[in-house]
């Protein structure tokens, strides 16, 4: 728990400053005297004045902001110190730098990310072929049976799960035509995601062997001497006649569901040499089944690239991730797309712990994936907003003369309310996800 704080606070940290730091340098630039740097909102926990600038933490770490003199004081008109005295165009340039920033810190990590290395399922640029789908799944209702290999969605090549999980983005909450391969011929069909991404969207999984990739403390696999990298050959429970052959990790889960609590046998290979358990299956509480406590093995992979091909890659990341981000929202703007997909700050949180915990590549990842949507959505012309504020600027420019104060009091207040029901959204988002698991 402290340790996914600790991240979730060095990660939103770091973006906001950087964020309002490019607001901050773009402004000195220009001669416009900045009164406040905040990191966070609400009563300083800590400020220091240094120069004209007072810099302070605030308690509440979700944003920022710098305080410009004339910002909201048209007295100042003439006062070149003042915000206000400034041409349209150097307005539009400091209301930009904080989504620049936040784009080239975007940059900046995935580049150092791609570099360091970032570990993966060796499976997620492996061609797909279905080791187990769900009954819920979209694919399963389509007719995709296991052994089936996914070949086109919408008339885009399917070569990899990655692609996959690309396509799923694009396709939630429509209906797309599914073109798979089952014993070396083609086949048709048509698929309709749900309106919520998750585990069930989908609903396939590659394949998996029977080999034990690690066990919980004190169950009962760990009691009969189960270890990391047994395969298990066969299962006998307590209504089979002889034992039942295991093909993938997916039958085995099967037989352990219809199993329950009862007694069962299982044969195990271990270095060449065949071992035959009984176990009896406990229940937990918390998962609410039974389980003998083994997981299956995942091999992952480390990707590293020279630093010329990571600054590529990451320039490639960012180019796909923008078009996915324009499709989600998209999306949601269409009601294809519940909001329930929104993530809030504690799933921000949850994700940070993480990715933190996978090493400092996959953390500098994350942390540009947060990025670059914090500057794809601050340039949204949404009032409130940076977007929003250079939107005014850009009419200013047009009619030659400042808007109203009447006109930006009201676009204020439509920004505020926009903001914080979104806000609000996302973490009822992040609160329905923790209690029913969606």
């Amino acid at each position: 728990m402290v340790h996914t704080i600790l991240a979730f606070l060095i990660l939103i940290s770091v973006l906001i400053i950087f964020h309002e730091f490019g607001h901050f340098i773009v402004a000195k630039l220009f001669g416009v005297k900045v009164e406040v740097f905040s990191v966070g909102f609400g009563s300083p926990i800590f400020k220091k004045k240094i120069g004209e600038t007072e810099y302070q933490v605030a308690y509440i770490p979700m944003g920022g902001y710098v305080k410009l003199y004339g910002e909201e004081d048209e007295a100042s008109y003439n006062d070149p110190r003042a915000f206000s005295s400034k041409a349209p165009w150097q307005k539009i340039l400091i209301a930009a730098a904080g989504p620049f920033f936040n784009l080239l810190i975007a940059f900046i990590g995935f580049t150092l990310s791609f570099y360091i290395g970032i570990h993966q399922p060796a499976f997620i640029e492996q061609p797909i072929k279905v080791g187990y789908i769900s009954k819920k799944s979209p694919f399963y209702k389509a007719g995709i049976k296991p052994g089936d290999k996914i070949v086109k969605i919408d008339n885009v090549p399917i070569k990899t799960w990655k692609d996959l999980y690309i396509a799923e983005i694009k396709a939630v909450g429509k209906t797309s035509n599914v073109v798979f391969e089952r014993n070396g011929h083609l086949y048709k069909t048509s698929i309709t995601l749900g309106k919520i991404l998750n585990q069930d969207s989908i609903g396939i999984l590659p394949e998996v062997p029977p080999v034990v990739g690690g066990l919980v403390k004190n169950s009962p696999a760990s009691q009969i001497g189960l270890k990391e990298g047994d395969k298990i050959l066969a299962i006998k429970t307590y209504d089979m006649t002889t034992a039942e052959p295991i093909k993938n990790w997916y039958s085995l889960t099967e037989y352990l569901k219809k199993n329950k609590g009862n007694p069962m046998t299982i044969v195990i290979e271990r270095s060449n040499n065949l071992i035959v358990k009984d176990v009896v299956p406990k229940y937990s509480s918390k998962l609410k089944e039974y389980y003998i406590g083994i997981y299956p093995q995942t091999k992952y992979i480390l990707k590293r690239y020279p630093i010329n091909e990571a600054m590529a890659q990451a320039v490639n990341k960012i180019k796909d991730l923008t078009i996915l981000s324009i499709d989600s929202m998209k999306a949601l703007v269409t009601l294809h797309a519940s909001v329930l997909n929104l993530s809030g700050p504690i799933s921000i949180a949850q994700m940070s712990g993480q990715a933190a915990q996978g090493g400092i590549g996959e953390f500098l990842g994350f942390m540009a994936f947060v990025s670059l949507q914090l500057a794809i959505i601050n340039i949204l012309p949404i009032p409130m907003l940076d977007g929003g504020l250079i939107l005014l600027f850009l009419i200013e420019a047009v009619v030659r003369k400042p808007l109203s104060e009447k006109f930006k009091e009201y676009w204020q207040k439509i920004g505020i309310a926009f903001v914080v029901s979104l806000s609000a959204v996302a973490i009822l988002s992040d609160i329905i996800r923790i209690f029913t698991g969606v």
